[in-house]
């Protein structure tokens, strides 16, 4: 067989088994400060000194120095950077300023960019997708909105992705892991002005090919109080790392399973240099530090994206629910008395729509046979027309009765009528008697009108 139809044929029986790139992306938490991992090899890059350093023995070693902006600019165009990685490449970004750093295989920046100012979208989420650098939402210059913008590399610009379709208000960004290629779960976090609401952390569905946002529901860790503390580290693939109440937490946005990390007290933070949870590429690498003035002392934990979950233990709830849910499981005691509100108002309309068919049949039973057949008559007349006491008289077989005996026996029926219907059905005045309008001496008859939703069932059962 030729060479090249086998490595064809390897090739496609490796198919199946073929992942994609690591997607990763870790935020600092201090401005101007970022950090490189190599192999066993950990630098630290300060870009309001512009020194890059090694931590050699528990102690950071100036290595060398790489340019930086001048003073004026640096102050306020180096915020707290994102390092962002996917298929080997490091991007290092910092929000609100546009500035973007390529980083070689020894973590020396070089900036690639030629933008003077982005603006105003600290606090987004950031990451690579397809070769590109994104950011979503963002808040600056006293307000939050929900833009989503990318780096373009040939025109070295930060430029504006659109149309989006059904992207929210606005957004500020808590957590983030990719659930699909080019497809990412974000975790909001709520304006510090806004008033507080069991939907300040909203949890959406970005699918940056699509160009479309869908929202999947509210945070589980929060209940509407404000009253956890929060800080985002990144996300390793699925993963998202964040900190709550200076815990260690691990979000599976995939599987919307919520992690805590075992046995780790301090340095759950994001790194500072000191201590704290670093990202990159498939690592989380954690440092620990009990140095004091005179005993420095770090060390250095690196755990790969396969050992993640083994470090963790799985705590009994989602990453999010739907609002709905999410709502009734808040306030229990409130959805418990509207449930049994619910449940009493369904019974009781249950047993009067089994109870009032036999009600109304008894109604009927204690009528006499003439007596039903004024009733009938009444009930069948259209709503404007009107029954004489001839027609009564008709109705009653009293042709052959003398005219004091019709007027007794007719007013003693109408009265039995109304009488029992208002004993066992509740319609009281039944059978209203109005005066003629054009003999005021003659009376006529009616069912009265606000009975005229009754008619129906009683005409079953005559």
């Amino acid at each position: 067989m030729p060479i090249r139809p086998v490595f064809k044929l390897i090739a496609l029986l490796l198919l199946p088994f073929a992942t994609y790139a690591t997607n990763s992306s870790w935020y600092s938490s201090r401005d101007g400060l970022a950090f490189f991992n190599k192999q066993h090899h950990l630098y630290k890059l300060d870009f309001l000194t512009g020194i890059r350093a090694e931590l050699i023995a528990s102690q950071w070693v100036t290595l060398d120095s790489f340019p930086i902006l001048a003073n004026s600019e640096s102050l306020y165009r180096y915020s707290r950077p994102a390092l962002t990685s996917e298929d080997g490449r490091n991007l290092l970004n910092f929000v609100g300023s546009g500035l973007v750093y390529s980083l070689d295989s020894v973590g020396r920046p070089s900036r690639i960019d030629q933008t003077y100012f982005s603006g105003y979208n600290y606090e987004s989420f950031c990451a690579q997708s397809g070769g590109k650098l994104f950011a979503f939402g963002g808040t600056g210059f006293w307000q939050r909105h929900a833009l989503c913008v990318f780096y373009d590399g040939d025109l070295k610009e930060w430029e504006l992705l659109s149309p989006v379709y059904s992207a929210p208000k606005d957004y500020t960004h808590l957590l983030s892991g990719l659930a699909g290629e080019g497809v990412f779960i974000l975790v909001g976090s709520p304006g510090l002005e806004a008033e507080r609401s069991f939907f300040d952390y909203p949890v959406y569905k970005v699918d940056i090919a699509r160009r479309s946002w869908a929202r999947l529901g509210v945070f589980s860790l929060e209940e509407g109080e404000r009253g956890h503390e929060f800080q985002r580290i990144g996300h390793i693939d699925e993963y998202a790392f964040f900190q709550m109440d200076h815990q260690l937490y691990v979000a599976d946005v995939v599987n919307n399973r919520l992690y805590r990390w075992n046995d780790l007290l301090t340095g759950t933070k994001s790194f500072d240099g000191y201590e704290g949870v670093f990202i990159q590429a498939d690592q989380v690498i954690l440092v620990y530090s009990s140095s004091t003035v005179s005993n420095p002392s770090m060390r250095i934990l690196r755990i790969r994206k396969e050992d993640i979950l083994s470090n963790c233990e799985p705590l009994n709830m989602p990453v999010y629910r739907s609002s709905a849910i999410n709502f009734l499981l808040i306030n229990k005691w409130t959805s418990l008395v509207v449930f049994l509100c619910v449940l009493f108002l369904i019974v009781f309309v249950v047993r009067y729509t089994l109870r009032q068919p036999k009600l109304e049949d008894s109604f009927v039973a204690s009528l006499s046979g003439h007596e039903q057949g004024v009733l009938r008559h009444l009930l069948l007349l259209p709503a404007d027309r009107f029954a004489t006491i001839g027609d009564i008289d008709l109705l009653l077989d009293l042709s052959k009765k003398t005219w004091e005996n019709q007027r007794k026996i007719r007013s003693t029926s109408l009265t039995h009528i109304n009488s029992a219907a208002e004993k066992q059905l509740g319609l009281v005045g039944l059978i209203q008697r109005v005066a003629n309008p054009e003999d005021k001496r003659e009376r006529l008859y009616r069912i009265s009108p606000e009975y005229i939703r009754s008619i129906p069932a009683l005409l079953r059962n005559l």
